[in-house]
């Protein structure tokens, strides 16, 4: 067995330099020491402008209640949804493992029992590793290191000019997608609902990167699956208002839908633990209704407006400050959404408003059909900031059904 050794070399310089500045006075003037400039040190950061610049909010950023297509089909090409794994890597030599052997050890420790023989050094940062077993792994080394990884969910990179297999706990992956922006939003919701926060989509390309661990590219793989087969994407025309009382209304008094719009206009009403959400028939409840009737009541200030989009069986996540001001007090509230199309085209699903502090609320079941209302009322904005105290927040919802369907040839 053949010992590692790792040595690191730092070198610290330091460069004193030396002024002496000389000065005459006479003794019967007076000698005034100038200030010093201002030495602190400041990080640069990038200009506001620029960090708000986004391609995405272009795409996504506006609503269309009035739109007649309630149902889009998207086709797509065979092999347009593929991962791709950039982790950069030489080939491996090309040995064949006999019968390999070994139990509960950390992954680094079974990899290294594995190839020291071959003169390889396996490097890893320090740090827990999972610890996996194996028993009379045969085959050629790349097919067995690829097993132990993936059952361990890490990756390698491995550098043929130095011998050396680095362990990776997180990998870099390239997406691709078909050419259609409504596709790419709904991955990058998936994505994000996921728990993959740093995404970076190339428009041009169509093309996401992201970087993950092994379960996530374990769960973005079956959602490759899942496209590469056709499914159906619930799209939600998302508005979400800020309502502030007018002097002489203490609070907006809700149950006044109800008279204004009729008992029958209501399919469905749910209390949360913060909250209320109602579900109105097609046309019933509009946008342009609902900014109509609490008018009369109070201000309405709009904080954000865009696509939520959600493939079936998967959740999707939504920023409000992606389609919105990030200095509002709203802005930090993020769109959790689950939804799945019944044969029927009924949809069901649930649905969550989640803050960096924790879940602000939660409807565990809803039921809607294309172009319904869908309106969650009586959230205090109070909650989300005491900036914001005396006001609360609605949220607006009409969803949509985008069919992502296989292109089929004839020959």
């Amino acid at each position: 067995m053949i010992g590692k050794t790792f040595r690191l070399g730092f070198i610290f310089c330091a460069f004193v330099g030396l002024c002496a500045i000389s000065a005459v006075a006479h003794a019967e003037e007076e000698v005034i020491p100038s200030p010093f400039p201002n030495m602190e040190v400041t990080t640069p950061r990038t200009t506001r402008s620029a960090e708000l610049f986004s391609v995405e909010a272009a795409s996504r950023c506006s609503v269309r209640f009035d739109e007649q297509d309630l149902v889009t089909t998207v086709p797509f090409k065979d092999k347009a949804f593929r991962l791709v794994s950039e982790v950069p890597t030489d080939a491996l030599p090309r040995f064949m493992v006999t019968g390999f052997t070994f139990s509960s050890l950390p992954v680094d420790k079974a990899l290294y029992k594995l190839v020291h023989e071959a003169g390889i050094q396996v490097v890893a940062a320090s740090g827990v590793y999972p610890v996996v077993s194996g028993k009379d792994l045969k085959g050629d080394l790349t097919a067995v290191i690829n097993k132990i990884t993936s059952t361990a969910g890490v990756f390698y990179s491995y550098d043929a000019k130095k011998k050396y297999l680095k362990v990776l706990r997180t990998g870099k992956f390239r997406l691709y997608v078909p050419n259609s922006r409504l596709v790419m939003i709904a991955v990058l919701d998936t994505l994000r609902g996921s728990g993959v926060r740093d995404v970076f989509p190339d428009w041009e390309h169509n093309t996401i990167s992201f970087t993950g661990d092994g379960f996530t590219e374990k769960k973005i793989a079956k959602l490759v699956g899942d496209f590469g087969d056709g499914t159906s994407i619930v799209a939600f025309d998302a508005t979400l208002y800020r309502i502030t009382p007018k002097p002489g209304f203490p609070a907006i008094n809700w149950q006044r839908l109800v008279d204004r719009f009729g008992a029958d206009s209501i399919r469905s009403s749910t209390k949360s633990i913060l909250g209320r959400m109602i579900v109105s028939s097609d046309g019933e409840i509009s946008n342009k209704a609902f900014i109509d009737f609490v008018r009369r009541q109070a201000n309405l200030t709009l904080l954000s407006q865009g696509l939520v989009m959600v493939p079936e069986n998967w959740r999707s996540r939504f920023d409000i400050g992606r389609c919105g001001s990030i200095t509002n007090p709203e802005s930090g509230v993020s769109i959790l959404v689950r939804a799945n199309v019944q044969k029927s085209g009924i949809i069901t699903g649930s649905l969550a408003l989640d803050t960096k502090g924790g879940e602000l609320t939660n409807f565990p079941s809803f039921t809607a059909d294309i172009g319904d209302s869908m309106l969650i009322f009586g959230i205090p904005s109070g909650v989300i900031s005491p900036a914001a105290s005396g006001a609360e927040i609605a949220l607006l919802l009409s969803p949509k059904i985008i069919r992502i369907v296989k292109e089929s040839y004839s020959w």
